[in-house]
């Protein structure tokens, strides 16, 4: 695993963030364009720590160890960047509503 390496290969956090742009534009084009253009807030500066340190911090003990379960159960860590997609998914109607960046800083997953 590559996660804490900067390089290209798979699994490697500048892979994951890639992947992670690329899944949110397609998934939800209208919410990364209000978040990167008209709030000035690249949701990669917000999803670059959850997806570094594996969501350890971000969610609960149990949420954590469930998402480590699915992890190791498909030996990829592609998931990190997908989970970080559907946190903004979740929290869509709220990011939209957001008028500042500040507002977008204080989100609540």
């Amino acid at each position: 695993m590559y996660l804490h390496i900067p390089c290209n290969k798979k699994g490697s956090i500048l892979y994951l963030s890639i992947l992670f742009e690329n899944v949110f534009k397609e998934h939800d084009a209208q919410l990364f364009f209000h978040l990167s253009h008209n709030l000035d807030c690249s949701p990669l500066e917000i999803a670059f720590k959850w997806i570094l340190y594996a969501f350890v911090g971000i969610l609960d003990c149990d949420q954590v160890l469930l998402l480590w379960d699915r992890i190791i159960g498909y030996d990829s860590l592609d998931i990190l960047s997908l989970t970080a997609v559907a946190i903004f998914d979740f929290r869509r109607d709220f990011l939209l509503n957001c008028k500042s960046r500040s507002e977008v800083m204080v989100m609540k997953y």
